[in-house]
């Protein structure tokens, strides 16, 4: 038949086996993604993959996973042995930016952003816990030298202090990565009538070197745990920390609204 006419290579008789390692520690790196071709396969918790029945031929290989940078790699694979193949992973630079934008399409409502955050040695008053910056439109920056902040918000027009609101987060001056510390980014329906809920909100999150990130608030049904105040008015999509390495992980809050 056909099948004899053909060159053995052309059969599907290749493996490869592959191992996703840490760049610096050669420690296997878990659930990496492994691309070939237009298929994505996770490596295994021993960042482990084996995959059978390819073509022998030259592929592209891609690996990747969070933190880490994406990495390709051609490979020629043969039916004569195994392609066995580790793959290094370097880890993404910390980033040096990060940008939360607060927007909404309810123009009766005014909401305001506050980013809560680490500032050792700063004193408690009013508006803040001690040791915490409180970011907002009474304390438009935090930390500044000469014309450089640390933190800032910015409006649309600072005189209407209008939509959408800015709010930048950078390493403080000498420093390489953005101080770590615990962040809370908090929403506030500061006038207006109707419920944040529904007014279109949308809160940005754009870590330098990561895809954006956009929360809104939950549906009216689901509110109750979601949403504070004693007019349900205040709304808090997320929290982050920055580690000590400047890595930057992000996550819910509790739903703990004592503010």
């Amino acid at each position: 038949g056909l099948m004899q006419d053909l060159p053995l290579s052309s059969h599907a008789c290749a493996n490869l086996q592959v191992r996703a390692i840490h760049a610096l520690t050669r420690q296997p790196i878990p659930f990496a993604q492994v691309t070939l071709g237009t298929i994505t396969h996770p490596t295994n918790a021993d960042g482990f993959i084996q995959i059978d029945n390819l073509l022998a031929n030259r592929v592209l290989l891609g690996m990747a996973q969070d933190g880490f940078q994406t990495h390709w790699q051609e490979v020629d694979l043969s039916c004569e042995h195994d392609n066995r193949l580790d793959m290094p992973l370097s880890p993404s630079p910390p980033p040096k930016s990060l940008r939360i934008i607060l927007d909404w399409t309810n123009e009766q409502l005014d909401l305001d952003a506050h980013l809560i955050g680490p500032d050792p040695g700063f004193p408690e008053t009013y508006f803040n816990p001690p040791d915490r910056f409180h970011l907002y439109f009474g304390n438009k920056s935090v930390d500044c030298v000469e014309k450089y902040c640390m933190a800032e918000i910015h409006y649309l027009d600072d005189f209407t202090e209008s939509k959408p609101e800015t709010i930048t987060l950078l390493p403080p001056t000498g420093s390489q990565i953005l101080r770590p510390g615990t962040y809370r980014v908090v929403t506030h329906q500061f006038r207006g009538s109707g419920s944040l809920i529904e007014a279109g909100v949308k809160v940005h999150l754009q870590i330098e070197g990561q895809p954006e990130q956009i929360f809104t608030p939950p549906p009216l049904d689901q509110a109750a745990g979601e949403l504070a105040g004693d007019r349900m008015d205040i709304w808090r999509p997320f929290k982050f920390e920055v580690k000590e390495d400047g890595s930057v992980t992000v996550s819910p809050p509790k739903k703990d609204y004592a503010i």
